[in-house]
């Protein structure tokens, strides 16, 4: 992280000496460099917190998922509502909560880059064995055909799809453009308690 804000201010540095005048390309590409590096460093900031959620574990799913949900809003400024009926006191196991959590964090990381909203809502339910947890938001929606056609660029979705699988569990997107999207991960409560 520090690298990477160090790599930001020389960018600015850059851009503050060059003659603006003769050099439109590389201002255009200081610029773009300073973009990159300055979401690199706020990607970098919710990978940390989301390491530092990890040891939170042994609170329990639900208040460790609070305590993220809490952090994230104050981050991003963005509401972010916790709906947990009857699942408050729920605890997965180590291997499991981990992973649930970071497909969580991942979902509200992509709300806060495409959604173009200020509230989404997490919603965690318990039904006959299995833990169903969503994340949903009012925004702008997308083609799920055009994202998966991209070329495996959209690292977030392909990995939240590979953690739920090792859980044996699935990842369903439902969205459309315009409407929305919700994100749901189902997994089994095996070792639950």
């Amino acid at each position: 992280a520090q690298s990477v804000s160090l790599l930001h201010l020389k960018i600015r540095q850059a851009q503050a000496i060059s003659p603006s005048d003769q050099m439109t390309p590389i201002g255009n590409a200081l610029e773009e460099m300073a973009g990159i590096s300055s979401t690199a460093y706020d990607e970098i900031r919710q990978s940390i917190y989301g390491l530092r959620t990890m040891v939170s574990a042994s609170l329990g799913f639900v208040p460790t998922l609070t305590e993220l949900l809490h952090e994230f809003s104050m981050q991003n400024q963005m509401l972010v509502k916790l709906e947990a009926d009857g699942a408050e006191t729920l605890r997965l196991s180590p291997a499991s909560e981990p992973q649930v959590v970071r497909i969580v964090q991942e979902a509200l990381n992509n709300v806060r880059k495409h959604a173009q909203v200020d509230r989404a809502r997490v919603r965690v339910e318990r039904k006959e064995g299995w833990l169903h947890v969503s994340v949903q938001d009012d925004g702008l929606g997308f083609d799920p055909a055009t994202v998966a056609s991209h070329n495996g660029l959209h690292f977030g979705l392909h990995g939240m799809r590979e953690r739920a699988a090792t859980l044996g569990g699935t990842l369903v997107i439902d969205t459309a453009p315009g409407r929305g999207t919700r994100v749901t991960v189902t997994v089994p409560l095996e070792g639950a308690k």
